[in-house]
């Protein structure tokens, strides 16, 4: 089990954060394993800097962050092949669901495409703190 930190678009940290998005679709650079901890820090990639507050009494800054548990990877065949069930996708040994037109969605929102490009990876997740 591996700790990765890793930035999270601000506009997806809330429904994280609420349980209303439990998956991330990352490049699968860092062998992203089941167990695996990821620790989000919210990100504006329009001024190119994290969100969060200063605190004046230690004069440092603190990124909002979540921390969650990798609870499946599916790889790119995996995605691309159940497209057109119009369902979702469970692991068998999670209970968590991620629902199909999410996943593309946002795959369409960052790749312009409705399909996972080769090296990446969508990874069911579960916050906890």
């Amino acid at each position: 089990m591996k700790t990765h930190e890793l930035k999270l678009d601000i506009k997806y940290f809330d429904d994280i954060k609420n349980g209303k998005k439990n998956f991330e679709i990352r490049k699968n650079d860092r062998n992203y394993q089941v167990g695996d901890i990821l620790d989000l820090k919210a990100w504006q990639p329009k001024s190119a800097m994290y969100v969060g507050e200063y605190n004046e009494c230690v004069h440092h800054y603190h990124a909002k962050t979540l921390k969650v548990k990798v609870v499946s990877v599916f790889k790119p065949k995996t995605i691309n092949a159940k497209k057109y069930l119009g369902r979702g996708y469970i692991d068998e040994n999670s209970s968590v669901y991620i629902v199909n037109d999410d996943v593309f969605k946002t795959l369409r929102e960052y790749f312009d495409t409705d399909r996972l490009p080769v090296g990446y990876v969508v990874l069911g997740i579960e916050v906890f703190q």
